[in-house]
Parts: structure tokens; sequence; C-alpha cells
């Protein structure tokens, strides 16, 4: 006859639960429209560091007007045709995705530029955006 065996129980463990890390949504805007220009209308050069600022804030603002929140952060370079603005995870971009006429956002205006915006990713960290300005200022 076989010795009896001992009842073999499994160790007791706690589930872990993950928790939904929240990542940021990343839009990419080709031709800004309020992109700055290095002299102003009066012929002035303008100081670099206020342009950006300027462009930032109204980037910002225009932002908030469509999705109703405020924008993460603003990536830009001088030499790009295209700027990267994150956003909150809750951002529904949907409704924003496509072409923006300026016609459609300025009073009696006779420009004829289109922005796009296009949604590109959700991450932690874009690493694309490295050697890149950023602005979280507005």
């Amino acid at each position: 006859m076989r010795p009896k065996q001992p009842k073999l129980k499994a160790p007791k463990f706690k589930i872990k639960e993950y928790k939904d890390p929240g990542y940021s949504k990343y839009v990419v805007v080709t031709n800004p429209w309020s992109r700055p220009s290095v002299s102003s209308d009066n012929g002035r050069r303008e100081n670099p560091e206020a342009l950006k600022e300027r462009f930032a804030n109204t980037i910002g603002g225009w932002f908030e007007n469509m999705t109703g929140k405020r924008v993460e952060t603003i990536y830009f370079q001088s030499n790009k045709e295209f700027i990267i603005v994150e956003l909150d995870s809750s951002v529904n971009v949907d409704p924003i995705l496509g072409a923006h006429h300026t016609q459609d956002f300025f009073k009696n205006s006779t420009r004829a530029e289109i922005s796009e915006i296009y949604f590109t990713f959700s991450s932690t960290l874009p690493g694309i955006v490295v050697g890149w300005t950023s602005s979280n200022q507005y």
C-alpha cells in the first residue's frame, strides 16, 4: 500500500489590476492658420519669443474652442509646415479631424487657406518631437 500523499493547495495570490494610464492624444495640424511671420504688418521685426508665445496662445485658444478642453502642449519648428498638438486622453478628436477653412472662422476673410488636422497616435512620450519647440503657456 502506498503512503498517503498530502493534498496540494494552490498558493493564494492577489490578482493585479491595471489602471488605464490615460495616454495623451496627439494630432498633426498642417498649414496652421495662425503661423507667425518674422515681420509684422507695420514692417517692424518682432521678437521671435513673443511670436512663438502668440502663436501658441492662438492655437491653444482655437483647440479649446473646438474641443472644450485646454491643450496640453504644442510642438512646432519654424522650418516645418505642420505642428503637433498634445491633447488630454479624454478629448474626442473625431469631430475636429479634417479640413478647416480660414473663411469659416474669420469674418470678412480674403484668405483662402486650409489647415488640416490628422490624428496620429496615443502615447506617453512622443519620440518624434525631439528638437522641437514646445509651449504650454496658453
